[in-house]
C-alpha cells in the first residue's frame, strides 16, 4: 500500500517515526518507573517493619518480662519512637492483649488486630507484621506491629505526576528536536537531488554547493568529483577506441603465454606420473563405492598383480570379508563429508594367497579435474602390525611377571616370617630356661633369626616402595623430633661399641614438608649404618636450616667408602665387601630404600666419604610454609626445650 501525501518527504517520515518512538519511551517510563519505585518503596517498609518487630520481639524475649505488664509498656514505647508505627501489642499464647500502644486505637482496636493477618491491610492505609516472642526456648506471646503506608502512599502520588510531567516534557522536546534535525539533514538532500535531475538532462556543469564539512558536505564533495569523473569518462572514451589496435597485440601475447603455461603443465603432469608410478606405496583412486578407477604400478610388489587387472573391479572383493564393513563405512563418511580425510587399515589379500596389512589414507577429491574421485595412498603396513603384536605380548608376559613377583613376596611374607617368628619365640623360651652352658647356643638361634627376619623386612619393604603407585602425602613434621627419635633407636647399639653419638640441633625447632613414617625410616637406616661401620669415633647427626630446605646430615669416623663403589652405593643388594671378605653384616637393601624414601617426599640424598676417615650422608628436604597448622611427628607431651642434645655412650661399658 503506498504512502499517503504527508509522509513522500524524508523529513516528514521522520518526524513521523521518533515523535512515535519517543511516546513509546516516554509511555514505557510513565509506567514502569513508578511500579518499581513503588515496589522498592514496599520493600522498604517492610524491611522496616520487620527489623522493628524483630528487635522489639527479641527485647521482650530476652528480659521475659510478659508477666509484668508496667515492663512490657516500657519496651513497647521504646518501639514508639519510630515516627510511622501505628500500633505496637502483645498478647499471651490465649490471645489475650497484655500490653500496647496504639496511635488510632478508634481505626485499629486491639482485640481486632490480633486476630489479623500479617501484610497490607484492606484498605491499603498500614502494613502489619507478627512475631513470636521466644523466652528460654518457649513461646510466651506474640508481637503484633502496623506501621503506617499514608507516607509511602502520599510520595508515590507525587512521583507519579512528576513522572507524568517529565514523560510530557520529554515528549514535547523529542519532536521539536527531530523536526529541526529534519530540517537540517533534508535542505541539502533536496539541493543534491535537484542537481542530479540536472545531471540526468545531460548538463555537466551543475555542482553541489558545500557549505560544511559533516557527512552532508562529504557526501555533496563525493557528488562533485563524481560528475567530474564522468566528465572526464567522456572525453577519454575517444581515445580509448584509439588504443584498442594496441590492446589486441597484448591479447596475442596473453595467448602465447597461456600456451607455454600449459605445456608446462603437461611437463609437471608426466613429472607427478613418474613419481606416482615409480613410489613405493601404491597410489589408487577410487569412486564412491569403492570401484577401482587407478591403480599405480606398485600393485605389482604390494599385491602382487598388475594394476590393468584392478582398475574396474570393487575394492572390496580382494578385502578380508571382516575388514570389509569398516573399509566401506570409511568411504562412506569420506564422500558425505563426516571425514575430510578419509583412514582406514584393512587386511587385503595377495596374490600368493597371504593377507597383508594395508592402511588406506585419502581424501574425496571429485571436484578436482583428472582425478574426480577419492584418491588414496596405500601402505604395506604388515611388519608393523608384526612388531604391535610382539610389543602385546611382551606387555603381557611382563605384566604376569609382575602379577607373579607380587605372588612370591606375598607368599614369601608368609611362609618365611611365620616360621622365623615362631623360631624368635621359641630360642626367647629357651633362653630363659636353659643353663649358662648352652646359653651361647640360644643366643646364636636368635642372632642369626633376627639377622633372616631383617633380611625379608628389607626385602618386602623394597617391593612394597616398587610398587607404591602414589606419593605419600605431605605435611608439616618437626625435624628435631625426628631426630631424637632415630637417636634413642640406635643410641643401645652406640653404647655396646663405646661410641659417641652427638646430636646438634638448632635451638628452635625446625619443620620439613614430609612424611613423618617415611623420615623416620631413612633417618634410622642412615644412623643404623653409621654406628654399624664405625668401630671407634662417633656419630654426629646434625640439623641446620637454610633458605628454602632443611639439611640433615649424619657424620661418622667409621671406614668409609672407596671412590669406586660410590656409583653402586645406592643400588639393591650392593655392599662394598662381599663374599669371604665380608665384614658387615646386612642385605644391602638400606641405602636403596632411604633414597627411595627420600624421592617419595621431594628430598635430595649426598654423600661425601674419604676410605678410612668416616661418611657423611646429607639429606635436604623442603621447609614447610609457616602458616601450616598441622604438625606432626611430634609428641604432645614430653620435654619443651628443643635445644641441641648430647647422647654419650658410657666407655665403660662392657
Amino acid at each position: 500500500m503506498a504512502l499517503s501525501i504527508p509522509f513522500r518527504t524524508l523529513s516528514t517520515k521522520l518526524v513521523a517515526f521518533m515523535t512515535v518512538l519517543m511516546a513509546l519511551v516516554a509511555a514505557t517510563i510513565f509506567v514502569f518507573f513508578p511500579s518499581r519505585l513503588e515496589d522498592h518503596a514496599v520493600q522498604s517498609v517492610t524491611k522496616k517493619a520487620s527489623t522493628v518487630a524483630e528487635m522489639t520481639a527479641f527485647a521482650l524475649g530476652a528480659s521475659n518480662h510478659l508477666k509484668s505488664p508496667e515492663n512490657v509498656k516500657i519496651v513497647l514505647d521504646a518501639s514508639a519512637q519510630v515516627e510511622d508505627l501505628v500500633y505496637a501489642m502483645v498478647s499471651d499464647p490465649s490471645g489475650a492483649v497484655v500490653s500496647e500502644i496504639n496511635r488510632n486505637p478508634m481505626d485499629y482496636p486491639a482485640a481486632a488486630e490480633v486476630r489479623k493477618p500479617g501484610g497490607i491491610s484492606q484498605r491499603g492505609d498500614i502494613y502489619r507484621i507478627h512475631r513470636a516472642i521466644v523466652a528460654d526456648g518457649t513461646v510466651i506471646g506474640r508481637l503484633h506491629v502496623a506501621i503506617s503506608l499514608a507516607p509511602l502512599t502520599s510520595e508515590m502520588t507525587r512521583s507519579r505526576r512528576m513522572t507524568a510531567a517529565a514523560s510530557s516534557v520529554i515528549v514535547l522536546l523529542g519532536i521539536l528536536g527531530v523536526y529541526f534535525l529534519g530540517r537540517l539533514i533534508t535542505a541539502p538532500l533536496k539541493e543534491i537531488v535537484r542537481i542530479a535531475d540536472r545531471i540526468s538532462e545531460g548538463d555537466l556543469n551543475e555542482r553541489v554547493d558545500v557549505r560544511s564539512n559533516d557527512e552532508l558536505g562529504r557526501l555533496g564533495r563525493s557528488f562533485n568529483e563524481m560528475v567530474d569523473s564522468l566528465k572526464t569518462a567522456y572525453q577519454q572514451l575517444e581515445s580509448v577506441n584509439a588504443t584498442l589496435a594496441y590492446h589486441s597485440q597484448d591479447l596475442q601475447a596473453e595467448v602465447a603465454q597461456k600456451r607455454r603455461a600449459e605445456e608446462a603443465m603437461r611437463a609437471s603432469e608426466a613429472k607427478f606420473r613418474a613419481v606416482v608410478e615409480h613410489a613405493t606405496d601404491v597410489v589408487a583412486v577410487l569412486a564412491d563405492h569403492g570401484r577401482i578407477r587407478y591403480m599405480s604400478p606398485a600393485s605389482i610388489q604390494m599385491m602382487g598383480v598388475a594394476p590393468e587387472t584392478l582398475i574396474g573391479g570393487l575394492a572390496g572383493d580382494h578385502l578380508h570379508p571382516a575388514d570389509r564393513h569398516a573399509f566401506e563405512s570409511a568411504l562412506s563418511r569420506g564422500t558425505e563429508g563426516k571425514a575430510r580425510v578419509i583412514e582406514v587399515e584393512a587386511r587385503w589379500r595377495h596374490a600368493n594367497g597371504m593377507w597383508r596389512y594395508l592402511a588406506f589414507r585419502g581424501r574425496d577429491l571429485k571436484g578436482f579435474s583428472g582425478i574426480d574421485g577419492l584418491l588414496f595412498n596405500v601402505t604395506d603396513v604388515t611388519d608393523a602390525k608384526r612388531v604391535e603384536a610382539e610389543l602385546t605380548l611382551a606387555k603381557e608376559k611382563a605384566e604376569g611377571m609382575v602379577v607373579l613377583k607380587d605372588t612370591f613376596l606375598t607368599n614369601m611374607s608368609h611362609e618365611i616370617r611365620t616360621p622365623l617368628t615362631g623360631i624368635l619365640g621359641f630360642a626367647q623360651i629357651l633362653r630363659s630356661e636353659l643353663d649358662d652352658d648352652h646359653l651361647e647356643l640360644v643366643e646364636h638361634i636368635q642372632r642369626s633369626g633376627q639377622r633372616l627376619l631383617n633380611t625379608l623386612n628389607a626385602v618386602l619393604d623394597l617391593a612394597e616402595l616398587e610398587a607404591l603407585s602414589a606419593r605419600p602425602e605431605l605435611e608439616r613434621v618437626a625435624v628435631g623430633y625426628q631426630v631424637r627419635e632415630t637417636a634413642h633407636i640406635v643410641a643401645p647399639v652406640a653404647q655396646l661399641k663405646n661410641l659417641e653419638l652427638t646430636l646438634d640441633l638448632p635451638s628452635e625447632e625446625v619443620y620439613a614438608l614430609a612424611n613423618a613414617n617415611c623420615m623416620q625410616r631413612a633417618l634410622t637406616n642412615l644412623a643404623s649404618n653409621a654406628v654399624k661401620f664405625t668401630e671407634e669415633g662417633r656419630v654426629t647427626i646434625a640439623v641446620r636450616s637454610e633458605d628454602s630446605h632443611v639439611a640433615i646430615t649424619v657424620c661418622d669416623t667409621g671406614v668409609g667408602i672407596s671412590p669406586e663403589f660410590m656409583p653402586s652405593l645406592f643400588s639393591e643388594f650392593t655392599q662394598e665387601s662381599t663374599g669371604n671378605a665380608r665384614l658387615h653384616e646386612g642385605s644391602g637393601l638400606g641405602l636403596a630404600i632411604t633414597r627411595r624414601l627420600i624421592d617419595l617426599m621431594n628430598g635430595t640424598i649426598s654423600v661425601e666419604s674419604e676410605k678410612g676417615h668416616g661418611t657423611s650422608f646429607t639429606v635436604t628436604l623442603p621447609l614447610a610454609d609457616q602458616d601450616t597448622s598441622r604438625i606432626t611427628g611430634m609428641r604432645m607431651a614430653g620435654p619443651s626445650s628443643l635445644k641441641a642434645v648430647r647422647l654419650t655412650s658410657d666407655r665403660k661399658a662392657s
